[in-house]
This record gives structure tokens, sequence and C-alpha cells, in this order.
């Protein structure tokens, strides 16, 4: 993508956060790294100086931005005066814009296992040009295990820039990373062979979803109504559905469902409602609380950790259901936003449960004590197949198992236990393979 490209692709909001870092020149400052990104609430102006280096915060128009671009790429000026209320200074850069190429990437909410889950489509541009910076820095030796650095000031650049940016060590010298707000999925139901998908946006309406599924196969094309929702009934149950919302032959977000053990992992926008199957009064009138459920009237006090803890004590156990909305007495409460509520969990449960879990949330229609109809989240937790499991809480590590309707902490001779139980079943199962492969 050239730059005249780029210019084309920047979002239409007008405030954006950016972000220079800047080495200290005898004429002012040179530029070295430039992050744009949309506008965030928390945003607060700053600048570190380092005697050198200088990182500097604030919020520019976007008009403003396009236009110093522009007179770089042009070499109408090298230089452009950047005054703001904490930083008033010149910057250089002694590029030229038309020779870099930029490259295109987009992340769908939820879709990106171990990468930060934005609220709305996001694209993130950016080049892998890397700008004259002493040499030195770049040829860091090994002594005795320490990185070692012929200068002082070429440790501090090592230092400074891999410690204090805010994006990923091999950041490249021009980075935009904005919200897409044209049209996005909000949300997609499952529930039997149904799909349910939500959509939003401004140009929602204008947009098309494609469908495609495997075993069996299916390849469709849904037009989004006034509405901005589409409902998506098969025949059969597939192995694996792709949903991609277009706009004309653009991809605008897209999601990928899957009934396989190993495709699923938390998202704050997939829901798996029950089944016909699933009769939750049933469950509720025939088991009540014990090793496999847990009632939570809400999670808007779960101050002691109580429902990571179940979560934790479910997987190093026989796996279970936790129903939100539900008293201690099995009473239908309800909870007033699932979707709310699924989300805090699943945030809850990426940031803090160390191991391999699968959970899925669920939500179940029912009619409440009070006699109207409401809503009941199930967030279903599997038994985890690489125990233990644990709960992280200020950098120490918690293990719990279900006892009955309880989670027990686990004593150092039960962690132990466990940990060779496991062992054992890892070894008897490269064993199997190993016969299988004899046959």
């Amino acid at each position: 993508m050239r730059y005249s490209e780029l210019l084309q692709k920047l979002p239409y909001k007008t405030l954006m956060d950016v972000r220079m870092e800047l080495i200290r020149k005898e004429s002012g400052f040179e530029l070295i790294r430039l992050a744009v990104q949309d506008k965030k609430e928390d945003f607060q102006e700053s600048i570190k100086d380092y005697g050198d280096i200088v990182f500097v915060k604030f919020q520019l128009h976007i008009d403003s931005l396009i236009e110093a671009l522009n007179d770089f790429r042009d070499k109408k000026k090298s230089h452009v005066f950047i005054q703001k209320r904490i930083f008033s200074h010149v910057i250089y850069f002694e590029e030229s814009l038309n020779d870099l190429q930029f490259l295109e990437n987009r992340f769908s909410i939820g879709q990106q296992d171990n990468l930060k889950t934005f609220d709305k489509p996001t694209t993130v541009i950016l080049n892998h040009f890397r700008p004259s910076m002493p040499q030195q820095s770049y040829r860091i030796k090994q002594k005795k295990g320490l990185p070692h650095f012929p200068t002082l000031k070429d440790a501090e650049i090592f230092y400074l820039f891999d410690s204090f940016k805010e994006y990923p060590s091999d950041l490249p010298f021009l980075y935009f990373n904005f919200i897409d707000d044209r049209t996005w999925i909000e949300r997609v139901i499952v529930k039997n062979n149904n799909l349910e998908v939500f959509i939003e946006g401004r140009d929602a309406i204008k947009s098309e979803l494609k469908i495609y599924a495997k075993s069996p196969e299916l390849v469709e094309l849904f037009k989004i109504s006034d509405n901005k929702k589409v409902q998506i009934n098969l025949e059969e149950k597939p192995q694996e559905v792709y949903l991609y919302l277009c706009l004309e032959d653009e991809v605008m977000d897209s999601r990928m469902i899957s009934k396989m053990k190993s495709a699923f992992f938390a998202q704050n926008d997939v829901f798996f409602e029950d089944d016909d199957s699933k009769d939750l009064e049933n469950i509720i009138e025939s088991k009540g609380e014990g090793l496999n459920i847990e009632y939570k009237k809400d999670n808007a006090n779960d101050k002691n950790d109580n429902i990571l803890k179940t979560i934790c004590a479910f997987a190093n156990t026989e796996g279970g259901s936790i129903y939100l909305g539900i008293d201690d007495d099995g009473n239908f409460i309800g909870i007033e936003n699932t979707d709310a509520e699924s989300q805090k969990i699943l945030n809850a449960f990426d940031d803090r449960i160390e191991g391999h879990v699968l959970i899925k949330p669920y939500i179940h229609e029912c009619r409440l004590i009070s006699g109207t109809a409401g809503r009941i989240l199930e967030i279903e937790v599997q038994e985890s197949d690489n125990k233990p499991i644990a709960l992280r809480k200020d950098h120490k590590l918690s293990y719990y198992k279900r006892i009955g309707a309880s989670n027990r902490v686990m004593r150092p001779s039960d962690l132990n236990y466990l940990i060779q139980v496991e062992a054992r079943k890892m070894s008897f199962d490269r064993v199997g393979l190993s016969n299988q492969n004899l046959l």
C-alpha cells in the first residue's frame, strides 16, 4: 500500500491519540517512531524526557496530522512545528513517505487468541522502515549472559525504547491503529441448527453476510435487513461455520463457529443457547447445587472471586455449570444484561485463570419467580485435560477442587497427588499411541 492509499484508509474521527518517540538533536528532535490510534476516554497527554530520548503523548486533529505528513511526503519541508500545552518543538523527519510501503491487517472481535480484544473491528496499518538510529544498538554483544553495549547511550536507546513504548517490541516506524465503525458483527447466538447474527454500525444495512459451512457444505449470501439482524436456519449442524461481513468486496468482520473441541476459546460475543434436550427447570429440580452445579444470584458483588474459584474447581474435578440469576433456594431471579455479565466473566477468566480450560456461555429463556419472562446465564466449564488449573491473584497462584457443593483450596499433598495422576495419564497416552503405531 502506497502513502496515497494510506490516506484513504484513515478513519473518519477527527481527534486521534498520537505518540511520538524522538531523539534530541542540536537543531530540534528527530522523529523515530510515530503511533496513531483512535481517541480513548482514559488517554492522558504526557511527556517523558530522558535526555537524548523523549516520549510525547498528545491528541491531535487528524487534519493537522495529514497536513504534516503530506509536507514530509512531498519534501516541501523536512520539519514540522508541534505546538501543544506540554510540548512545543520542531520535529524533523529525514525520509520521504513516498518511499515507504505500508501493510494492512484487520483484527476481528474476539477472534485473535492472545491478542487484545477490541470493541469493534480494528485495522492496523504499518510499515517496516527502520530509522537512522545508532547502528551499535542493533549489534548487541552477550557478556556473561547479559546484553553488553559499547557506550552508555547505546544502552539507553535499547532499554528505553524496549521498556517504555506501549506497542510490541518490533514496532515499525509508522503505525496507525483505528476502529472501523462502518459495520461489524455485534454478537452471534447459536441454538440447535440456527444462527442469529446481529449487525451494528452506520453502514450496517448496506452490508452483506456470507456464510461458508463445512460438513455439510454450504455457501450462501444474506442481505442485512432494516432490523440489522440475520436469521440463518441450517438443515444440519455443520462441523464448522464461517461468517464474513462485507461492504462490497471489503471484508469488515468475520467469525468462526465450530463444534470441534479444540476450536473453542472464550469469546465475548458468541453465545450458545440451550437446545431442546437441556431443560433448565428439570435440571434445577432434579439436581440442585452439588458437585457439578453452582448457583449465583449475580456477579455484582463477587469481591471474593467465587465465580473464578468455581471455574477453577470445576476444571480440576469433573467440570460443571455455573448459573447466574438463580438464588441459593433455586428461585429464578434473572439477569438484566446477560451480554455484559458474560463479557465481564470471560474477561476475568482470560486475565486470571492459569492453564487450558474450555468454557462456554449459554443463555436460558425462562419465567422468573416474579412471574415475568427473564434470562438465566449459564457458564459451562469442561473438565481440563491439562490439570492442575490455578487462579492467579497478585502474582500468587491458588488451586481449588470441588467437594460436594463447595470449593476447597488444595493442600500441597492434594496438589502433588493430582500432578502425579496427570503425569501417569500422559505416560499411558504416549504408550497407547506407540502401540497403535506398531499395529
